[in-house]
């Protein structure tokens, strides 16, 4: 099971035993009466004082219980700070992959998720799959032109030069076909900007949400969505460049 805090973006994992007494927190029982009724039901199965303990505190910190007791500001001020310097020192910890947010891709990815109703979902993956097929098939045929001295033609200076411009551009397509794979699934993806990777800009988008999907065949495609969408823009170059006057290549 999992808890998502939409606020910020994070998750919290339980298994069943933890779910099960959260599930008996309703305000009115104390804890030790929750625990004995575990005991009681589950055995040497049940959580131990130790486990349950841990549990609350992990719950603690992830600002997920409510109680009648006036909150710490103190204590809640002094775990933001915490939190600001820990992601602080993971950007210097690591300053050759750095991340700055952009924009809200949300608005873009939903309007373009409108565009694909779910029943015609089956029908865009089969159109996705015959596009995808008949672009490799076609790269068969043509494979000894497609790589005919095709180490100096990619480090030619003008070529060079395309590619430099085209990489961000396919690596932001490439992002958003995981941010559209994650809103087709009703989740919702919020963050897009870049990252510099050895001080070279990518595009990247924040699709953790993905966590919150119950159905790992949906995970597995949220993670093939740029994939998925790279695949089917390289087959729309393959059919330009085949379409294109001698010479053009």
């Amino acid at each position: 099971h999992v808890l998502q805090d939409r606020a910020t973006g994070r998750f919290l994992r339980l298994n069943p035993e933890a779910y099960w007494m959260v599930g008996q927190m309703d305000g009115t029982r104390t804890v030790q009466s929750i625990w004995d009724e575990a005991v009681s039901l589950k055995g040497d199965d049940a959580p131990t004082q130790d486990e349950v303990q841990q549990l609350l505190a992990q719950l603690y910190q992830a600002n997920v219980l409510v109680s009648d007791r006036q909150p710490d500001l103190d204590d809640l001020d002094d775990r933001r700070r915490q939190q600001f310097w820990q992601k602080f020192k993971q950007y210097l910890g690591n300053p050759l992959s750095l991340k700055f947010p952009l924009v809200d891709p949300d608005p873009l990815l939903k309007t373009l998720a409108g565009l694909m109703p779910r029943g015609l979902l089956p029908w865009l993956a089969l159109a996705w799959a015959t596009w995808v097929g008949v672009a490799v098939f076609l790269a068969a045929r043509h494979w000894d032109e497609l790589s005919a001295d095709v180490t100096t033609r990619i480090f030619a200076p003008e070529n060079m030069g395309l590619m430099a411009l085209a990489f961000p551009l396919l690596k932001a397509i490439h992002e958003l076909g995981h941010g559209l794979m994650l809103r087709l699934f009703g989740k919702s993806c919020h963050e897009m900007g870049l990252m510099f990777l050895i001080l070279i800009p990518v595009p990247y988008v924040d699709a953790s949400q993905a966590t919150a999907l119950a159905d790992k065949r949906q995970r597995m495609l949220v993670g093939l969505g740029g994939m998925m969408a790279e695949l089917a823009v390289a087959g729309l170059a393959l059919f330009l460049w085949l379409s294109a006057s001698p010479g053009m290549g």
